[in-house]
């Protein structure tokens, strides 16, 4: 494991995916950044009046391991699959896919546009019309739009 934390950030990496935002307030505020690889790393501290220290190499993770636990809580929330819609909320799609669907086809009807099949759209939309309004019953599948025959 590949673990980076940055604590004056609230950033830490692990394996290559940052989360910011991280409380990190239980770290010493002495230190700057954790960097570990597998089993060894190193600490940086903030620098004192200007002087900058040694790194200090580390061979035991377990001090900052609450980073990482903080960082697989929020890791864990973000990429969870989004959860199965309910039926109220299939019903509403449904209905607004109903909706778009008579929308895309308004123009098939208006008296002057010369279908020589108006009827078969007419009835398309007559079967539409319910599962865009007072349907309470989610369908399989929607009404099959007839083709556009020029009269």
């Amino acid at each position: 494991m590949r673990v980076t934390i940055i604590c004056g950030e609230g950033k830490v990496i692990v394996d290559g995916i940052a989360i910011e935002g991280i409380d990190l307030s239980f770290m010493d505020p002495t230190i700057r950044v954790v960097q570990w690889r597998d089993t060894n790393g190193w600490v940086e501290f903030y620098p004192v009046d200007d002087v900058y220290s040694t790194n200090l190499k580390i061979t035991d993770f377990s001090p900052f391991q609450a980073a990482v636990d903080a960082w697989q809580v929020i890791y864990d929330v973000e990429t969870a699959p989004a959860p199965e819609p309910t039926y109220e909320e299939k019903l509403a799609a449904q209905q607004q896919q109903a909706k778009q669907l008579l929308a895309d086809s308004d123009w098939a009807v208006l008296p002057d546009v010369g279908l020589a099949n108006q009827d078969a759209w007419v009835a398309y939309r007559a079967a539409l019309r319910p599962l865009a309004t007072t349907e309470t019953t989610l369908v399989d599948s929607f009404p099959t739009q007839p083709e556009v025959i020029w009269g």
